[in-house]
C-alpha cells in the first residue's frame, strides 16, 4: 500500500486577459483583480501613534502614502460607530514547515527541521499539523532520544 503524500501546484497561474497593448508588452502584472466587497465594511483600525478622534457617527477619512512606491496610497473613509477603549488582542497565523524523517509505527511519525534548535518546543505540544496530502495530526512533547525530533501522532 502506497502512503506517500503528494501535493500539486499548479506553476502556470491563469491570469486574466487583457486587450492592452501594455499588458501584451510585458510578462508580469503590476495590479489585481479581486472581487468587491460587500458594504458595508465594519473595519477595526489599528495605529502606532495616538489618534485623534472626533464624536461618534462623525465622517473620517484615513490614508498613508507611500513615499518609496510608484503606486497610490491606501485609504478608505466612513462614519465612527463604536470607540473601543481596552486595547483589543491581535494575533497572525505562522506557518512552519518541516520534513517526515520516518514513518514510527501505522499511527506515529518522526519529524524534523521543524523549529529551531532554541524554540521551547513543549509550547507547541498538542497543536494541530497539517500534511501536503492533507492528513492532521497533533504534536507531542520533544522528546530527548530522538535530539531535536518531535513525533507526530
Amino acid at each position: 500500500m502506497d502512503r506517500r503524500c503528494t501535493s500539486h501546484v499548479d506553476t502556470k497561474p491563469k491570469w486574466p486577459q487583457f486587450d492592452s497593448e501594455e499588458s501584451k508588452k510585458t510578462d508580469h502584472w503590476n495590479f489585481s483583480l479581486s472581487s468587491p466587497l460587500p458594504l458595508p465594511l465594519p473595519v477595526l483600525p489599528s495605529s502606532l501613534w495616538p489618534i485623534h478622534l472626533l464624536p461618534l457617527g462623525s465622517f473620517y477619512v484615513a490614508s498613508r502614502l507611500e513615499l518609496q512606491a510608484k503606486g497610490c496610497r491606501f485609504s478608505f473613509h466612513g462614519h465612527l460607530t463604536a470607540i473601543q477603549s481596552d486595547s483589543p488582542r491581535f494575533f497572525s497565523r505562522q506557518k512552519r514547515e518541516g520534513e517526515v524523517e520516518r514513518v514510527h509505527d501505522s499511527r506515529t511519525l518522526i519529524v524534523k527541521n521543524l523549529f529551531k534548535k532554541e524554540t521551547k518546543q513543549s509550547l507547541f505540544t498538542g497543536m494541530e499539523v497539517r500534511l501536503s496530502c492533507g492528513s492532521i495530526g497533533r504534536l507531542r512533547d520533544h522528546l530527548e532520544h530522538l535530539k531535536g525530533r518531535l513525533e507526530l501522532y
